[in-house]
């Protein structure tokens, strides 16, 4: 289990919003930000927190979206959705 203190100051690498323990187990944090919605794993009480070992389900259709590293932008091969996670872009000015 994540200490309480950790899990407070911990965020999406991707695009930065708070995380959440989920899962059955607790062994998954979930980016609170819909959009992005990446899932990482825990493994031995320590966050997996890289976005290419991410799980990055596409919020239309489940399917793993694929990370384009270069450009912050995930993008999903099925629907065609895409989340582009520059901060300018992926939030509103002031928020």
């Amino acid at each position: 289990m994540l200490d309480k203190e950790l899990l407070e100051i911990l965020a999406c690498p991707l695009c930065k919003h708070p995380v959440a323990l989920q899962g059955e187990k607790q062994d998954t944090l979930v980016c609170g930000h819909p959009p992005c919605g990446c899932r990482y794993a825990i493994k031995d009480e320590i966050p997996v927190m890289l976005i290419d070992e991410a799980q990055r389900p596409c919020p239309s259709c489940g399917t793993q979206r694929d990370w384009d590293a270069d450009h912050d932008t995930l993008r999903c091969a099925k629907c065609g959705s895409t989340f582009d996670a520059r901060p300018e872009i992926a939030r509103p000015a002031g928020k």
